[in-house]
């Protein structure tokens, strides 16, 4: 007895294919209105009655929002766990006091308020956006506080522990007596030691991101629209080019341009821990671009230079990575 939309969507060639979207009412007036709004929110298919639930808000702004974009992997890992714990409640009756149960769990869980904070901004830009979409009511939104930022993280290897990690990756990426996994795992330090950049810009380039007459790297996904965690377009350096060229003799050739350059096999998670374990060191993967930073900044390079490697603006380098120079407030101390 519920009312719902029907409508076909034209497929690959000559084929359609049938859709239906319930109102989730019984009511034709309220039908039509939602019809409405369907229509002026572009067909998204979601329900767009007081009845969306949190979960079914989350989706659609990835869907549709997040996706013209390039959707990653990390937005959705930061909807995740909010999905599951509050996803079932309906958008127009989330409360603020819903969120703090949210957060004092998962602080008591151990997860940093970094996180929770990165979790919770996520779901606040899917609920603002169904909200201007018209997904639900006008001032349905909860209104909440997020968690403070957590403590910078302020560990960054020496140069003679640098040294060490890369040499024990490089060994790692072409031995014949390690795993898919090691070997992977090697090359994503070699690359992640040598050009700065972050886990998920290495994990997803390809070998055609590569010029190798240039002697460039190519990390922006031109598919992804433009944010803060920009990448960037980086010269080869002098250790890290024999380090891809080994590892390109081992792709087949048909494969050297669409193909991962760490490929499809092995975890990297799991030979980075692995490679850890064995180079005696502690450190994380995030770890190798705040020591690439410190230790070009420590070597006197501009902090221009430095923040277009790594992608972010001069007032973010110069507030995390200044401190390095060797002229930091220099001139202040012999005034």
């Amino acid at each position: 007895g519920y009312w719902e939309i029907r409508w076909t969507e034209s497929g690959s060639g000559d084929r359609s294919h049938s859709r239906t979207l319930s109102t989730r009412t019984k009511d034709r007036g309220q039908a039509e209105t939602v019809l409405s709004a369907w229509r002026k929110a572009g067909s998204i298919v979601a329900p767009l009655t007081g009845a969306l639930t949190v979960d079914e808000a989350c989706e659609t702004y990835l869907e549709r929002h997040v996706s013209r974009g390039g959707r990653t992997d990390a937005q959705d890992r930061n909807l995740v766990v909010v999905r599951r714990t509050l996803g079932a409640r309906r958008v127009v009756d989330l409360l603020e006091e819903h969120v703090d149960h949210y957060v004092a769990g998962r602080v008591a869980s151990g997860i940093a308020t970094g996180t929770v904070r990165r979790e919770l901004g996520a779901l606040r830009a899917a609920l603002v956006w169904a909200e201007r979409k018209g997904l639900v009511p006008a001032g349905s939104v909860v209104d909440y506080d997020l968690p403070p930022e957590g403590a910078p993280k302020r560990r960054y290897l020496s140069e003679a522990e640098a040294k060490a990690v890369l040499a024990m990756a490089t060994s790692w990426v072409t031995a014949p007596n390690k795993s898919p996994s090691d070997q992977r795992a090697g090359l994503f330090v070699c690359i992640a030691l040598e050009t700065a950049a972050r886990a998920g810009a290495i994990r997803e380039l390809t070998w055609g991101q590569i010029d190798w007459q240039r002697n460039l790297i190519s990390f922006v996904d031109p598919a992804q629209r433009a944010h803060n965690k920009r990448r960037a377009v980086v010269p080869i350096s002098r250790n890290l080019r024999p380090v891809l060229d080994d590892a390109l003799l081992m792709v087949p050739a048909p494969m050297r341009q669409t193909d991962p350059v760490l490929g499809h096999t092995g975890s990297v998670r799991k030979g980075f821990e692995r490679l850890r374990s064995a180079v005696g060191i502690d450190f994380t993967i995030h770890d190798m671009r705040r020591t690439w930073a410190s230790l070009k900044v420590a070597r006197g390079v501009r902090l221009q230079d430095v923040a277009a490697v790594l992608g972010d603006s001069v007032e973010v380098v110069e507030k995390h990575y200044a401190v390095f120079s060797p002229d930091y407030l220099r001139n202040v101390m012999d005034a």
